[in-house]
């Protein structure tokens, strides 16, 4: 009976396995969900379920990509791991999870923002309609957002994983002449 994978996926699996193995110690546990390290989730090709959890962002910094105007149009996010601890909308009803993900973290809905033309957001900053003055602002400090934790694993390297904020649109901002 012919294989299934190629030579390359085999040889791939038996690096991810070598890697998981080699992943013991305090905090590293093997789960469904993927490999946890220190309460960051890296999924292997054999689990690629991702856990979904929430952050509030305490910080966001432009990456440099701008529009035609020089309006930055993606930004890095400063996010800590929340949970819920009170019902309805109180002010105090998110806390930290102190045990939980700090760190850096993308935002998905600016994956596609090159600066010219349609963002995905939905609007063309090079467009003759798009109001001069206004920006796109970055998603809201102190926001409460859904994020996930991505490991990739790319041939011959170790792992790396990321925090990419699930979609959210941002918004537009500034003042018309």
């Amino acid at each position: 009976m012919p294989s299934l994978l190629s030579d390359n996926d085999v040889r791939i699996l038996r690096e991810v396995v070598a890697w998981v193995k080699s992943a013991r110690g305090p905090g590293v546990t093997n789960t469904p969900g993927g490999l946890f390290i220190g309460g960051l989730v890296a999924n292997t090709p054999a689990t690629r379920s991702q856990q979904i959890s929430f952050a509030t962002i305490t910080s966001s910094t432009a990456t440099g990509v701008n529009d035609a105007a020089g309006n930055p149009v993606q930004w890095t996010y400063q996010i800590q791991e929340a949970f819920k601890h009170l019902t309805g909308y109180q002010s105090s009803a998110w806390a930290s999870l102190t045990s939980g993900y700090s760190g850096t973290a993308y935002h998905l809905a600016e994956f596609g923002n090159l600066g010219t033309g349609r963002q995905m957001n939905g609007v063309d900053h090079g467009g003759a309609d798009y109001p001069a003055g206004f920006e796109m602002r970055p998603l809201q400090d102190g926001a409460v957002v859904p994020f996930v934790m991505f490991g990739m694993m790319s041939e011959g390297s170790s792992a790396t994983v990321e925090a990419w904020i699930l979609p959210m649109m941002n918004g537009e901002d500034g003042t018309c002449d």
